[in-house]
């Protein structure tokens, strides 16, 4: 069985979407970790970063539902995967988890 692909689209205003993108930058800038897997990216970041992070993702999942946004916390910290099962979602997922060239 085929899975119907969620066009790619947000539903941000241009401002909030870039106001929402200024977030990710600041908080990748904070990460233990950024890596690359099947159809996206995982960061890692340290537990005092938590409910930064969940903050973001759940708001991140919201307006971008083509997004499969995860958290999860453990002993050593958070990590939130980001994928997609559309490959034109890459190029997004890359660019919020500073992977891709500005």
């Amino acid at each position: 069985m085929d899975r119907k692909l969620i066009p790619v689209a947000c539903t941000l205003s241009a401002v909030d979407a870039e106001a929402q993108a200024a977030e990710w930058t600041e908080l990748v800038a904070l990460a233990r970790g950024v890596e690359r897997v099947a159809g996206g990216a995982v960061l890692t970041f340290g537990p005092e970063l938590g409910g930064r992070v969940r903050d973001l993702a759940a708001r991140e999942a919201a307006c971008c539902a083509f997004l499969s946004i995860t958290t999860e916390q453990t002993g050593q910290g958070v990590t939130v995967e980001i994928t997609a099962p559309d490959p034109a979602a890459l190029s997004i997922i890359e660019s919020l988890a500073g992977l891709s060239e500005p």
